[in-house]
């Protein structure tokens, strides 16, 4: 209260509603998915009860759902927009002309826009990969077929099509969006939903042509101009002596609940974020999870502060052991035998192992159009799996590069 006097008394035009601080609390500062809103909903109506200074709310606001409750229930009198302006920068015209199925929406996951600026490579965006480009057009229409509706597959294709491209593009799966379908599901990953239904309306809209359900190959798919692969990654499966006589699934059968899990007793091989986040879930519920890496540091593919947020609830988990430096040796009838740094040990049997060791490429078809000597680039996970910034920025470069 003193400083909203203080404010008032020195005849500030307004008040700024912002949280925390980059030193201690980041998370806040930079308004983290995972953070609960209603803390925010709190401080903002306590702040308007005490001053009569306009108020300017930060923080999230890129959703129609929030803008109207704070414009309705008179808690800001204006409302700043800094990421949503990212991944769209044309955010405010589309909603002020109710044009809002076209905004493409920001999931507040930070892996494109803080990530980029702390390490020193400018503002980037998982679902804007043209953020911080130049606008690139073609003078000789091709006719290009895309093969995968992932987040690569999307970005090419909306990119292609934007240039003045005929694009075909073909998507296995009866839904466009591919491994980014998994993001969501994740535990307080709920928002990532927004930027998937964004990049799938965006795709939909642009793209002249959108096959689902299409299985090609090199020979049904027909005659194109020019070819962009983009069929993703598939499990890579660890050489571990007896790993075949277990009870397995992988980390794409977890999410997609495409196999169940057995049992009690779970066994996670590979604690990058894929899998530990698998492993939260599990250790939500009644399981006993155990989940191994052989090196030292856990999730090392994951953002800052989403994982230092994930590791530090994941220390309240009784029922999750975290194992870093450790090699799975064999499994047997009893048990599985491991070295953890210069000890070995074993743990009595698992009844579900999902395997979570990393990706491999799936390019199988890029090298039978590389066999006719067909025009075709390779992108995504397709080329090398990574995460979904690196999955856009791929699909988006290969497309500028067809001019």
């Amino acid at each position: 209260r003193v400083i909203l006097d203080l404010a008032k008394e020195y005849d500030f035009d307004a008040i700024h509603c912002g949280f925390g601080n980059a030193c201690d609390t980041p998370p806040w500062y930079y308004s983290h998915m995972a953070l609960p809103e209603q803390k925010q909903m709190e401080v903002v109506t306590a702040i308007r009860k005490q001053t009569d200074l306009p108020l300017i709310v930060a923080g999230r606001m890129g959703t129609l759902d929030k803008l109207d409750q704070y414009a309705g229930d008179n808690l800001a009198d204006c409302v700043a927009l800094g990421r949503p302006l990212v991944a769209d920068p044309d955010f405010v015209n589309k909603y002020i002309a109710q044009k809002t199925d076209d905004i493409t929406y920001c999931g507040y996951c930070l892996q494109g826009c803080l990530a980029n600026v702390k390490n020193g490579s400018g503002i980037g965006c998982i679902v804007n990969p043209a953020i911080d480009k130049k606008p690139v057009t073609t003078s000789a229409a091709k006719t290009v077929a895309i093969i995968g509706g992932g987040p690569a597959g999307m970005a090419a294709a909306t990119q292609l099509s934007v240039m003045g491209h005929k694009v075909t593009l073909y998507e296995k799966n009866p839904t466009l969006g591919g491994q980014f379908e998994m993001a969501h599901q994740a535990p307080h990953k709920g928002s990532m939903l927004r930027p998937l239904n964004s990049l799938i309306k965006r795709t939909e809209k642009n793209v002249g042509e959108i096959v689902l359900g299409a299985t090609v190959d090199a020979t049904s798919i027909g005659n194109f101009d020019h070819f962009v692969v983009a069929t993703g990654s598939r499990q890579r499966i660890p050489e571990i002596k007896g790993l075949s006589d277990q009870y397995s699934i992988t980390s794409l059968d977890f999410f997609e609940e495409s196999k169940p899990i057995r049992g009690k007793r779970i066994l996670i091989i590979g604690a990058g974020m894929v899998g530990i986040e698998a492993a939260e879930i599990l250790a939500g519920g009644d399981y006993e999870v155990v989940i191994t890496k052989r090196t030292s540091e856990i999730a090392n593919d994951m953002e800052m502060i989403t994982k230092k947020l994930m590791l530090k609830r994941l220390e309240q988990k009784d029922n999750l052991v975290i194992s870093p430096n450790t090699t799975l040796m064999e499994f047997t009838a009893t048990g599985v035998t491991y070295q953890k740094e210069d000890k070995t040990g074993e743990w009595p049997a698992f009844d579900t192992v999902i395997i979570a060791a990393g990706m491999e490429p799936e390019n199988d078809l890029y090298r039978q159009l590389q066999d006719q000597q067909k025009s075709v680039q390779l992108v995504g996970d397709a080329d090398n799996p990574a995460d979904i910034y690196a999955a856009t920025q791929k699909g988006y470069l290969a497309a500028t590069d067809l001019v």
